[in-house]
């Protein structure tokens, strides 16, 4: 297993830890989270940060690491993580999402305002489990995995100056929700009334790496009813299954 990893120095204090392949599949995608978390604590008195994305994970140093000894426990760590796949769990969480007309401007704009083919890609994304493969962007914005090739939308070329905050948005082969208003160059065909990312919730995001995430469509009215009442505290329904190979 230690030979799918390679190490490329990042500046005097980082190091980048490139796997073989980017992280598809949901065991992957869960495997490595463990090994950021496992190194996050073995490493934790000289470890800033740590950055995971679909094919590497950054590492951020309080002080310039002895590489030699580093990259032996990052292979050691790495083989344990992998083995630990029998014993992985994920939520399936379930995001209410409106598709009203304001909210999905792009998708009609894409199906050049035909209806029926906009709602039926509405239809079917909704019928999708996508997995949380990593975080990045902006804090608490989750780059989703599983959109099929005949739902990918390229970017844009000319990016929104301003997106509104829980805008659900396709990137290519990605989908994702912004967690706060941004600009962003990704289709805009739904918005949430969930709130995604909170500094003063532990954790930050409730939905974590491997997770699965899936779509349920509801009504303007049953949106602002949410927004009105809605909480930071307050979390999407989730169900905890274990993994399958």
């Amino acid at each position: 297993m230690s030979s799918k990893l390679s190490f490329i120095p990042y500046g005097s204090k980082g190091l980048i830890v490139k796997f073989d392949k980017p992280s598809v599949s949901q065991i992957e995608i869960l495997s490595r989270s463990i090994f950021r978390d496992q190194i996050a604590i073995k490493l934790k008195k000289n470890v800033q940060d740590l950055l995971l994305t679909s094919d590497s994970l950054t590492i951020f140093f309080n002080e310039p690491p002895s590489l030699d000894s580093i990259k032996e426990k990052l292979l050691k760590t790495y083989d344990m993580s992998v083995s630990k796949r029998i014993d992985l769990q994920y939520k399936h969480w379930e995001i209410p999402i409106c598709f009203e007309n304001d909210f999905s401007l792009d998708l009609f704009k894409h199906f050049n305002n035909d209806d029926l083919k906009t709602q039926d890609y509405i239809r079917k994304i909704c019928e999708l489990e996508m997995i949380v493969q990593f975080y990045g962007f902006l804090p608490g914005f989750c780059y989703l995995v599983g959109l099929p090739k005949s739902m990918q939308l390229e970017r844009k070329s000319e990016p929104n100056l301003k997106v509104p905050k829980g805008s659900l948005a396709i990137g290519g082969s990605y989908a994702g929700i912004y967690p706060q208003n941004s600009p962003g160059g990704w289709h805009l065909i739904g918005r949430t009334p969930t709130i995604f990312f909170d500094p003063k919730r532990n954790p930050n995001c409730f939905a974590s790496v491997g997770d699965k995430l899936s779509f349920k469509k509801i009504s303007i009215d049953e949106y602002n009813e949410k927004l009105m009442h809605n909480s930071k505290t307050n979390l999407p329904k989730f169900t905890i299954y274990n993994v399958k190979d």
